[in-house]
């Protein structure tokens, strides 16, 4: 029984070690030609999500009717009045919870095959422009998307925005950002199953970011 533990232990301890060396390998060749597969990874803390709707105001207050079109200039004036008071009801409606424009921390994936650009959402920090103060009571059921489409974290052809290159830049972020990374990184990674819809491209950003934020002797930084 003693030797089974002992062996165990050190099968563990060898393949722990097995471990280390291969992250210090793929760190190196990361670090060494980042451009060597044409993919970088990037932090934001500021991703401008899908519009949502607060699901409360709206059961309660449905969308204000719109006119279709703008009204020509030589239109009644009646027509105009109609189509600014409508435009001022569908703004009011939208700053109350109609359509609300929020922000979420994200991974940003460019440079693949295909040239777009990947966003990995983290839905636990979301925030209306201030990272610093995240929502304390966001919820995809509560807040559905406005076009109707379910919440995913893995976005294809995602926006740019004011970004830090994690694959050439790691060692010149501030211990916060290094951080903040780190623990979106991992939230990213333990988001809910219904969330994620691309579990591969996941599973692979999480274990090359996790990589690139490895100090150098090759053990991944926990957050």
């Amino acid at each position: 029984m003693e030797d089974s533990r002992v062996a165990d232990e050190m099968r563990a301890k060898f393949d722990a070690q097995e471990y280390e060396k291969e992250c210090r390998r793929e760190k190196k060749r990361l670090k060494a030609n980042p451009n060597q597969t044409k993919v970088n990874y990037w932090f934001t803390r500021a991703y401008s999500m899908p519009e949502v709707s607060r699901k409360a105001f709206v059961d309660e207050h449905p969308e204000p009717t719109q006119y279709a079109f703008r009204p020509n200039w030589n239109d009644p004036q009646d027509c105009w009045n109609a189509y600014h008071n409508a435009k001022a009801d569908k703004e009011r409606w939208d700053r109350n919870g109609g359509c609300l424009k929020l922000y979420c921390p994200a991974i940003l994936r460019s440079g693949c095959a295909s040239g777009n650009v990947v966003a990995f959402l983290d839905l636990s920090h979301v925030h209306g422009g201030f990272y610093e103060r995240p929502m304390q009571h966001f919820s995809v059921e509560d807040y559905p998307r406005y076009d109707g489409k379910d919440h995913c974290i893995v976005l294809d052809d995602a926006c740019w925005g004011g970004r830090l290159n994690i694959t050439k830049d790691w060692d010149t972020f501030t211990p916060d950002q290094q951080v903040a990374v780190i623990r979106h990184v991992k939230a990213i990674g333990q988001a809910p199953p219904a969330l994620c819809n691309d579990p591969d491209s996941i599973a692979e950003m999480v274990h090359i970011v996790r990589v690139l934020s490895s100090p150098e002797d090759g053990v991944p930084v926990s957050p």
